[in-house]
C-alpha cells in the first residue's frame, strides 16, 4: 500500500508546520505596569505610548521556546532593564508547551524612547516586529 507513507508524511508535515508557528503570530504582545494595568498591546504597534518616569513596564510576549523562536528587545537610553528575561509556562507539563517571555523595564528619565521587540526566523530574517514609541513624562 504505497499511499500510507505519503499520508504519514503529509500528517507529519502539517503537525510540524503548526508546531513551528504555534504561539508566534497567534498571541498578543502586552505591556503592563507594575500593578498589572494595561499600558499598551500589539494593537499600539508603532504608536506613541505615554508613560511616567519611574514606571515599571512588564512586557509579555507569546513564544514557544522549543522551536528556537524567541523574542529579542532593543531599548535605548532612558529605559533600564530591571530583571532578567524569563519564561513562564502557559501549558504546564506538555513538551514544547507554549510560554510567555517576559521583559521588565524601568523608565529612568524624561524623554522620547523606542522599545523594539522582534523575533527572527532560522535564517536570521525578521519574522515579527513590535515597536513602541514611549513618551516619558513626569
Amino acid at each position: 500500500m504505497p499511499w500510507k507513507p505519503k499520508l504519514l508524511l503529509l500528517i507529519a508535515s502539517v503537525v510540524l508546520a503548526e508546531a513551528l508557528t504555534f504561539g508566534q503570530d497567534k498571541g498578543r504582545v502586552i505591556v503592563t505596569d507594575k500593578e498589572g494595568d494595561s499600558v499598551a498591546s500589539d494593537s499600539d504597534d508603532g504608536q506613541i505610548v505615554k508613560v511616567k518616569i519611574k514606571d515599571e513596564l512588564i512586557v509579555t510576549l507569546p513564544v514557544t521556546p522549543a522551536t528556537g523562536d524567541v523574542w529579542h528587545a532593543r531599548h535605548y537610553e532612558g529605559l533600564k532593564e530591571t530583571d532578567k528575561t524569563h519564561f513562564e509556562l502557559v501549558e504546564k507539563g506538555k513538551p514544547g508547551a507554549r510560554s510567555m517571555q517576559v521583559f521588565q523595564f524601568s523608565v529612568e528619565k524624561k524623554g522620547k524612547y523606542i522599545l523594539l521587540l522582534f523575533t527572527l526566523d532560522h535564517g536570521d530574517e525578521l519574522k515579527r516586529v513590535c515597536t513602541f514609541k514611549l513618551d516619558a513624562r513626569e
